[in-house]
Formats: C-alpha cells, sequence, structure tokens
C-alpha cells in the first residue's frame, strides 16, 4: 500500500519503522510522567524523497493511520537471548500499562512497569506480581465497623525484556490469575 509522508527524513535510509503516538505512562504513587508510549503500526520502504515523500508499506501489525510517526528501522538493539534472573536487590514496581489489553493481561501478554535502568532493572530480571487484596466489611464481627484488608493475592511472574531510563517492559511468563493495570510487583521469594 502506498503512503505519503511529510517532515525530515534521512536520506541515508530507505526503511523506517512505523509509529501510532500512546498514552503517557504515569508512575501511580507521584502521577509523574515517566515516558510515553509508541504502538508500533508496521514498516515502510522510501521510493522518494519529495516533499512529500513516498513509500511503500512493507508489513503492517495494525492499520497505519494519518499522525502516525517514523523512526529509523534498527533490528540491531533486538535482543533475542535472556538470561533469567532474580534481582540482587528488592524491588518494589507497579504495572501502570497493559500493552494491548484493556482490562487484564495472561500468560505471553506484556506490561509495562515503573521502573527503569535508573532503578537497576535488566533484561532477564524475574517478578512476581501480585492482585492488591479487596477492602471488605467484616459480617460476622458485630462490635466492630472497620474494614478489613484482605492480603495481596500473587497473581503471576514476568520477565524484563526491554528497559527504558524509566519504564520497563516485561512478558507474562506465568499467571495464575489475570494481572491488572496497578498491580504490585515485588522481588520473587523462592
Amino acid at each position: 500500500m502506498r503512503v505519503y509522508i511529510r517532515g525530515e527524513l534521512d536520506k541515508e535510509r530507505v526503511r523506517f519503522s512505523v509509529f501510532r503516538p500512546g498514552k503517557a505512562l504515569r508512575d501511580p504513587e507521584t502521577d509523574e510522567i515517566l515516558g510515553y508510549e509508541a504502538k508500533y503500526t508496521g514498516e515502510v520502504h522510501i521510493a522518494a524523497y519529495d516533499d512529500p515523500a513516498t513509500g511503500d508499506l512493507t508489513f503492517t501489525e495494525r492499520e497505519v493511520l494519518i499522525g502516525d510517526r517514523l523512526l529509523p528501522e534498527d533490528k540491531s538493539k533486538t535482543e533475542n537471548l535472556y538470561f533469567p534472573h532474580v534481582p540482587e536487590k528488592d524491588v518494589d514496581a507497579q504495572v501502570i500499562s497493559l500493552y494491548d489489553a484493556l482490562f487484564g493481561v495472561a500468560q505471553h501478554q506484556i506490561v509495562v512497569i515503573n521502573k527503569g535502568e535508573r532503578d537497576g532493572m535488566e533484561a532477564g530480571h524475574l517478578l512476581a506480581s501480585f492482585t492488591q487484596g479487596e477492602v471488605i466489611r467484616d459480617r460476622h464481627d458485630k462490635h466492630s465497623s472497620k474494614p478489613v484488608k484482605l492480603p495481596n493475592e500473587r497473581s503471576g511472574l514476568v520477565m524484563i525484556f526491554k528497559t527504558f531510563d524509566r519504564v520497563s517492559y516485561a512478558l507474562t511468563l506465568e499467571s495464575e490469575r489475570v494481572i491488572h493495570k496497578n498491580d504490585f510487583l515485588h522481588t520473587p521469594k523462592y
């Protein structure tokens, strides 16, 4: 499919990856913006460098839309070997986004967490995920109206596969229950 592109292009390159600007990734504790998602949509081969430039889509993973952005194709940084290991220091993190999911994720799906390279995260780190326990009213204790918080329940195991300065992407290796946005992640205790 033919597309037309406006803006500065590196004329030394003919292949570009296409991304859709995504939502802001915010820390659940501080509401600080940690980065922005970029949704991969496909690949384009530049046929002519004019204004607008002409390109042909060579691969699409989802619909390419007006406003999508191009980045130089760079497959060299893609790691394909991971050595799963537990972080040396205790990690306390949270799921801040579910990649290509609305409600929750399960095995083989991706989550984004609020810790990155500056926090010591690296590819291969294993983290246990926990769903926050509900707050309920104890209906059998007639003398107390205090709410009771149930314990957090382990929901799965994730492995970091891509780190950035302030966020990381993790693959869900195991899921005993659905993993949700805002679930907690900790160093697993075996």
